[in-house]
């Protein structure tokens, strides 16, 4: 008596297994990454603007003090030039600091989602071997032509090309076309 194909148990490939583990890794790796910019920049950046608010506050007190309430601030040049410089500078560095933690954030939520695909990749989901399959098709193309991958880009795009055409190979769709047990 045999029995029906949907039932039959099937082993992930050996190739799946390997991709699977690099992508989680990566979300791994892109976790740390938010850990390692977040954290201190965020609270550096915190900082540099509350110094550059101060600084403006002060600046436009010099300047609408003597207009509006008819006080006199007496400032020398020096000193109001180093206000102007701290507000340049906070302002600045603290643009900049905000600039990296969002990219932070950013490798937060890539690093989230990629594991969180590869980890069904990895237990035979349909729908993340679909999005696997669709990034990989498009990171090929993009790291083969896009001079900012550098000189190993049409290196990187290769093997993307490889894993791509892996994932289509009928024994590798068949695992993951597996109905739910």
């Amino acid at each position: 008596m045999s029995r029906p194909e949907s039932n039959v148990l099937r082993t992930r490939p050996l190739g799946v297994t390997i991709i699977g583990f690099i992508g989680v890794l990566w979300g791994i790796l892109a976790q740390l990454v938010y850990l390692w910019l977040i954290w201190p920049m965020g609270a550096l950046a915190g900082v540099l603007l509350v110094i550059g608010v101060i600084c403006l506050g002060f600046i436009i007190a010099c300047i609408l003090l003597p207009e509006v309430l008819g006080i006199w601030v007496i400032m020398d040049i020096r000193t109001f030039l180093s206000v102007l410089l701290f507000l340049g500078l906070g302002f600045i560095i603290g643009a900049a600091l905000i600039a990296v933690a969002v990219i932070a954030i950013l490798a937060l939520m890539s690093g989230l989602i990629g594991a969180l695909i590869s980890w069904n990749f990895l237990k035979g989901k349909f729908w993340a071997w679909a999005l696997t399959v669709f990034y990989y098709g498009v990171a090929s193309i993009a790291t083969t032509i896009s001079p900012a991958a550098g000189p190993l880009g049409p290196v990187v795009g290769v093997l993307f090309a490889i894993a791509t055409i892996y994932l289509l190979l009928p024994h590798v769709r068949a695992y993951f076309r597996r109905q739910p047990k």
